[in-house]
């Protein structure tokens, strides 16, 4: 920011850290009744804030890594689904093994040649495509 521009904010839990370098700017909050945060009082209150919105981060990350464990506990698939299900993958199989090229497998299920690559590398034992 240079000097003399106003940065409006409605959710100052970004701002502070890397809004200012090291004090130079001048700020106050309005939501604070113009509170002078250059001031000393205004610094500690910032701090406080900061140190608040901190432990919201903290909290949203810990809750959001408890959700994952307790769907992955229930069962639940997390993550993003496969390209191809257990038949089409077991086609793309059976089309490599009778000599298909990876692109014209791609094409035949719509997917990416990475995709059938993988599945070709994943697959239980070499043999399967000989």
């Amino acid at each position: 920011m240079r000097r003399g521009y106003l940065l409006a904010s409605q959710n100052g839990k970004k701002q502070g850290r890397t809004c200012r370098p090291a004090g130079q700017a001048e700020l106050s909050c309005l939501a604070l009744g113009g509170l002078d945060l250059n001031s000393a009082a205004g610094k500690i209150i910032m701090q406080v804030i900061s140190a608040v919105a901190e432990f919201e981060k903290d909290l949203l990350i810990e809750r959001t890594y408890s959700g994952l464990a307790s769907a992955r506990t229930a069962g639940k698939r997390v993550g993003r689904p496969p390209a191809l299900n257990q038949e089409q993958r077991q086609a793309a199989l059976g089309l490599l093994r009778a000599g298909a090229s990876i692109s014209a497998i791609a094409r035949e299920f719509s997917t990416s040649r990475q995709t059938i690559m993988r599945l070709r590398d994943d697959a239980v034992s070499p043999e399967l495509l000989e």
